[in-house]
Parts: structure tokens; C-alpha cells; sequence
């Protein structure tokens, strides 16, 4: 594979590693703000709505995260095989 194609595809992998730490971190921050906001346990609709939020956050958190790890690995990936062309 040429190099110049290689280079590019890690250029391309790590905005996408700043854009999923930039989401990771903006979603941890609003999963604290909201966790704050269910400290008053008081069970009724909205208790209900936040805790429902905060799970599907926390999924999603659990998921930028495990793409975080894959991105990393496609960029050890493809430096491993630029250094094997060489």
C-alpha cells in the first residue's frame, strides 16, 4: 500500500479520536450534571425521565469509549504496516 494513502487514513482516524474524546468528555461532563440533579431522590415522572437518560447516556458513554479503543488499534494497525513497507 503506498505511504502517502497510509498517511492520510491516520490523519483521517485521529479527527475521529479528537471528535469521540471531544463527545466522551462533553458526555461525562452532562451524565455528572444530571447524576447531581438526582441526588434529591423524590420517585415521580421526572426522577423517572432522568434515571432513563442517564442510563442511555452512560450506554452511549460505554460506547464512544470501546470506539476510542478501536481507533487506537486502527492506528497501531496501520503504522505497524508502514513500518513493514519500509
Amino acid at each position: 500500500m503506498d505511504s502517502e494513502l497510509i498517511f492520510k487514513k491516520i490523519d483521517n482516524i485521529i479527527e475521529i479520536r479528537k471528535n469521540l474524546w471531544t463527545t466522551v468528555i462533553v458526555l461525562t461532563g452532562g451524565l455528572a450534571g444530571l447524576l447531581l440533579t438526582m441526588l434529591d431522590f423524590n420517585f415521580g415522572l421526572s426522577y423517572l425521565i432522568k434515571l432513563l437518560l442517564f442510563v442511555l447516556g452512560f450506554i452511549m458513554n460505554v460506547f464512544f469509549v470501546i470506539n476510542l479503543s478501536d481507533c487506537n488499534k486502527s492506528i497501531n494497525y496501520l503504522l505497524n504496516k508502514l513500518e513493514k513497507d519500509k
